[in-house]
């Protein structure tokens, strides 16, 4: 199992709360030359890349993707977690098929810009998703496009009693049949060694230190490292947090941080774009306290000073006291919502009773408005803390 604080520290290293923009109008191409996330959610994964796993029904061997689960949300059932699955860049679909032990798989092969240490070419997979609302095969995709949904039911997703993505990144283009070091398929989940091609009987029981499992690890690449690598954060083009960024732990804003005594408490603090801009991803600055659950943030536009309409919203898990290291977790917008030169905009933050607690840091005293709804109700401003927000963008403002 991975806490989410090691990847997370890759995506923001020296970031509170940013947004990651591009001009509207910039978008698909053929060659892949940016990446992003396959959720509209926190990227926290549950199993690591390269994690030695062996549970006697599967491995031993070293995880070859990363893990996502999908929590069921309070008072939500388990079809609620089979959230939709995006395409993380440009390809072309060139394998849709059930597995053992995956359920629905769909693979996508990338064509990389020539100046890629990977390029030409790598293959991402999806795995343990449902048959209805599949993307084809044959076809081409854009990034951030639909392939498919998570399945909650274990007759469909692999055996699993619970949702989650097996996300993978494998070099070069799409191969058919077993990998020639670990006789099991080329997309298999695990580098499990086996004696004979495809047949369970002959797994072989071996240890992490037999050498032919680095040889079939060395064909992928840990995706979020992958994906954050070419996320192309672009100028900086708003910051009200300081040129630095600089991470401090003793001054606090509370952003939608905490449920108490039964209730459901949403916080939001505003901020105003300088540029007209698609919003492509956001990250925000975290530091968990209490216990852990699932908060709701959403961008929102602003009526009469207050939060209004949702433009986008995502979960994310907040892990409980001293399991995230990292002051931050990033989000990829689905619906790249176009955000207006001069307007302005709410990001706002709910927990539900029992569910995650959390602080939000800052770095000066230079303060915003900060307003908290109880219940659903009326917004009332409750203290003047900082809204730290970062923006990214491509071209500049225009």
């Amino acid at each position: 199992m991975i806490s989410p604080s090691r990847e997370t520290a890759r995506l923001c290293p020296s970031l509170l709360l940013a947004a990651i923009l591009l001009p509207i109008g910039l978008f698909a191409q053929t060659v892949a030359d940016s990446f992003s996330f396959p959720l509209a959610r926190a990227w926290s994964p549950t199993q690591d890349f390269r994690a030695w796993y062996n549970s006697g029904s599967v491995g031993p061997g070293f995880h070859l993707g990363e893990d996502v689960s999908i929590p069921v949300p309070p008072g939500g059932t388990p079809k609620d977690t089979e959230v939709p699955v995006f395409a993380t860049g440009n390809g072309h679909v060139k394998h849709v098929g059930q597995h053992a032990g995956y359920g629905w798989v769909v693979i996508i092969e990338h064509q990389l810009p020539s100046s890629d240490p990977l390029a030409p070419i790598v293959t991402t997979l999806s795995a343990h998703l449902r048959k209805e609302g599949l993307i084809g095969v044959g076809v081409d995709v854009p990034k951030e496009q639909i392939i498919g949904y998570l399945s909650s039911d274990p007759n469909e997703n692999g055996g699993y009693p619970y949702t989650h993505l097996h996300f993978a990144v494998r070099k070069g283009g799409f191969v058919e049949g077993c990998d020639p070091v670990s006789n099991w398929w080329v997309y298999a989940g695990y580098s499990t060694l086996f004696g004979s091609c495809n047949d369970w009987n002959t797994r072989i029981i071996s240890t992490e230190e037999d050498p032919r499992h680095a040889i079939v690890v060395s064909n992928f690449s840990p995706p979020s490292t992958f994906i954050s690598d070419r996320l192309h954060l672009g100028p900086l083009i708003f910051s009200n947090i300081g040129e630095d960024g600089t991470y401090q732990s003793g001054l606090r804003f509370t952003f939608g941080y905490e449920a108490w005594l039964n209730r459901t408490v949403s916080v939001a603090f505003p901020f105003t774009p300088t540029g007209n801009y698609r919003l492509t991803r956001l990250e925000l600055g975290i530091a968990p306290f209490d216990q852990g659950g699932t908060v709701k943030v959403e961008l929102r536009t602003d009526l009469n000073g207050q939060p209004g309409d949702t433009l986008e919203s995502w979960l994310t898990n907040m892990p409980q006291s001293g399991a995230l290291a990292s002051p931050c977790v990033a989000m990829s917008s689905v619906s790249n919502p176009a955000l207006t030169f001069g307007q302005q905009y709410w990001l706002v933050s709910t927990a539900a009773a029992g569910g995650g607690t959390g602080q939000w840091y800052t770095v000066s005293n230079d303060y915003s408005i900060v307003a908290r709804s109880i219940d659903g109700g009326p917004w009332s401003t409750v203290q003047t803390f900082r809204g730290a927000i970062r923006a990214y963008g491509v071209g500049g403002v225009q």
